[in-house]
């Protein structure tokens, strides 16, 4: 599957911890599997869209991506989990 990051998560990467960086981009090598790993569907909205969550350095970080249509993955937050 071939991955595609909106504005707002590619700009966030730019500005995560290093250590976040690192888990978000072994998340992006899951996306990019096929078919994408099974670690990145574990939570699933009734909207369609995924969630893949870790807790680093006592923070709980997210992301949420969706599959499109013409095998993309399309990451729609990456960011701290403010629930």
């Amino acid at each position: 599957m071939r991955l595609v990051l909106d504005p707002d998560p590619a700009d966030a990467y730019a500005r995560v911890p290093l250590p976040v960086a690192h888990w978000a981009d072994q998340v992006f090598d899951w996306l990019e599997m096929t078919p994408v790993d099974s670690r990145a569907r574990r939570r699933r909205f009734t909207t369609g869209q995924w969630a893949v969550v870790a807790h680093i350095a006592d923070e709980d970080w997210l992301i949420i991506w969706q599959e499109k249509d013409d095998d993309v993955a399309l990451v729609l937050y990456l960011g701290e989990d403010l629930r």
